[in-house]
Parts: structure tokens; C-alpha cells; sequence
């Protein structure tokens, strides 16, 4: 048997680590440079995760780390271990998943940031709720929750769209939304799309930007189909669901009174 050296042993352990990890996130990006192999622990650290920001978890002597995709790690204070999966912790209550918690919190942040012009917005006369789509203005089961939109203004909830073109940027349903966003009356653009109809640029500067921000939004928050719905409390789910399943849902997530 061929005994290896200190070093090649590590890098094999680093690629072996990293094959774990891909699988997990699942990001060329992230694939390359998890292949990367530092001089030591610490830039070891640095070099193979593409990490945004940082901070102490609920763990003592591990760091909840952010990657550029959106997903978290656990990094020990001292950069020799890292963990990739989701952190629970045993409450009173029941089983809390921390990192679970941490994502939603992002994600309120993250939609909180983007100009008004992002959004198509259907908004309840009384309005006790609001839910973020990701639509596709060609996925069948978009056209079909559209079609709750009426009932679900009447229970309070407003439903704000952010285009997610599945196909792309560069694919013909992408297109067909930056005309809908650009349009003078856009939510009446949007009816006309969802029902197969094709609707023509207006002839205004609208650089259609609204349509690659929901779509990278999108990816950031890892949707993976259409419709994905961002509830009140960032909890992201994909699917159809009818009105009153995602008024339970909205009233499971919040706790509050119930939306009738």
C-alpha cells in the first residue's frame, strides 16, 4: 500500500470534503473553489467558501457563516472544521431549526431592499397580509394561483409578483415579462400574459431591469419552480395552493388570528 504524505493527505481530504459539499449546494461556482487548498487552516477556510458575512451561533465555539448562494455553514473559531446542513435546537416549545429562522430573516431583508418598480402588486382592500410570488407568466400552475388572486385580496392577503422567467434571461417567457413590466398599465398586462396572450412593448425607456432582479433574487433564495411563495414571516415554499390553503399557511406561520 503506497503511503502518502502530510500534504497530499490533506488536499485529498479537502477534495473529498468539497465532492460532500457540492452535492450538497450544488454550485459550479462553489464547486471550483472548494477545490482550492490554502497554505493553512484559517486560509483554508477563506479560500474554499465564498463566504459574505459571519457571525457567533447560538453553538459555542462555532461561527454561523453566509455563502454568496444564500446557504449557511458552521465554521469552528479556529478554521480547522466547518459543517454544511441545518443547526436544531431542543426549546420547551419543541425542535426550533436556527438556521431555518436565520434564512426567513434574510429573505425579509433582502425583499425589503428592492425598489417598488420590482413588483407587480394585487392589494387587498383591507389588507391583513402580504405574500411574495415568484411567477412565470408560462408555468400552468402560476396561471392557476393567479386565479386565487381575487379571493385571496377579499381575505386581506396583497399579492406582490417578482418575474422568475424559469427558461432564463435570455428566453422568449423572459421577454414576454419585461414587456408586461414595462407596460403602462402592467398588472392588466399581466392578466393578458397569464391567460396566453401576447403582450407588446410600449415604446418607453423601460430597460425591463425588474425582470433579471426577481429572476437573480430568485436563484439567491435557491427557487427552484413556480410558483415559490415568500410568506409574511420569509418561510419560502414552492407550488400551487389554493386561497384558503395559503391563508392557513399564513396563519400557521404567524401565530395571529385567523384570516377569514
Amino acid at each position: 500500500m503506497k503511503v502518502r504524505n502530510t500534504d497530499e493527505a490533506r488536499a485529498i481530504a479537502w477534495v473529498g470534503a468539497a465532492m460532500i459539499i457540492i452535492s450538497l449546494i450544488g454550485g459550479t461556482a462553489v464547486a471550483v473553489a472548494l477545490l482550492k487548498v490554502g497554505k493553512d487552516n484559517r486560509q483554508q477556510v477563506d479560500s474554499v467558501l465564498p463566504i459574505v458575512d459571519s457571525r457567533p451561533s447560538p453553538v459555542l465555539g462555532l461561527n454561523e457563516a453566509r455563502l454568496q448562494t444564500g446557504e449557511r455553514v458552521y465554521v469552528s473559531h479556529n478554521g480547522n472544521f466547518f459543517l454544511v446542513g441545518n443547526l436544531f435546537q431542543v426549546t420547551p416549545q419543541g425542535v426550533v431549526n436556527r438556521t431555518e429562522i436565520a434564512q426567513r430573516e434574510d429573505r425579509l431583508v433582502e425583499l425589503a431592499k428592492l425598489p417598488v418598480d420590482s413588483f407587480l402588486s394585487f392589494v387587498a382592500g383591507d389588507e391583513h397580509a402580504v405574500v411574495t410570488v415568484f411567477t412565470d407568466t408560462s408555468c400552468p400552475y402560476c396561471q392557476l394561483l393567479h386565479q386565487e388572486v381575487p379571493r385571496l385580496n377579499e381575505l386581506g392577503i396583497t399579492v406582490r409578483y417578482l418575474a422568475f422567467p424559469r427558461a432564463g434571461l435570455n428566453s422568449t417567457v423572459a421577454s414576454q415579462m419585461q414587456s408586461v413590466w414595462c407596460s403602462s398599465q402592467p398588472e392588466n398586462a399581466l392578466e393578458q400574459a397569464f391567460q396566453g396572450g401576447w403582450v407588446q412593448a410600449d415604446q418607453n425607456t423601460c430597460t425591463g431591469a425588474a425582470i433579471s432582479t426577481g429572476f437573480e433574487l430568485g436563484q439567491h433564495f435557491g427557487v427552484r419552480g413556480t410558483p415559490a411563495v415568500v410568506l409574511p414571516n420569509g418561510e419560502l415554499g414552492e407550488g400551487f395552493m389554493s386561497a384558503g390553503q395559503l391563508a392557513e399557511a399564513i396563519n400557521a406561520s404567524s401565530g395571529e388570528g385567523e384570516l377569514h
